[in-house]
């Protein structure tokens, strides 16, 4: 992010593609998946909640359309999580929850870096981002409306 204000400090430059990712942000933060967005989307199992690259990710196995599961992956950042954890959105689109995080031995070591959170506290945590996405957003475009 460029770091131009005017001497009020009110207007802000974005670099084009931090512009976009805020966008993103505000955009599907209060999104509902359609049927057709949740069959589409990636199946998550033996999932936990990620935060080691300053934003709350999952870590998880993705489940192939085939029944194949892949290594440990972590997620791009997530934008929104459901209340009944059966689907959440991150940066690139939908994902379904499956089972989360049992006693899985290959991910032991895996969580001795990750910070788990309650579900509440990431959607708190995911409301504030978006609040504060929304009004830098609107001190880059003064006059436009970004709903968070």
């Amino acid at each position: 992010m460029k770091d131009e204000q005017d001497t009020a400090g009110t207007r802000v430059e974005l670099l084009p593609e931090h512009r976009a990712l805020l966008k993103t942000v505000v955009k599907w933060a209060n999104a509902r998946p359609t049927d057709d967005d949740l069959r589409d989307a990636t199946l998550l199992e033996d999932w936990m909640l990620y935060a080691g690259r300053g934003d709350i990710a999952f870590a998880a196995h993705a489940v192939m359309p085939d029944g194949a599961r892949s290594t440990l992956l972590t997620t791009r950042a997530i934008i929104a999580i459901d209340n009944d954890l059966k689907w959440a959105f991150v940066e690139d689109g939908y994902v379904r929850l499956g089972r989360r995080l049992g006693d899985n031995p290959e991910l032991r070591e895996y969580m001795l870096c990750a910070q788990l959170n309650s579900v509440p506290e990431v959607q708190a945590l995911l409301k504030a981002q978006t609040e504060a996405a929304a009004e830098l957003l609107l001190r880059c475009d003064p006059g436009r409306d970004y709903d968070a």
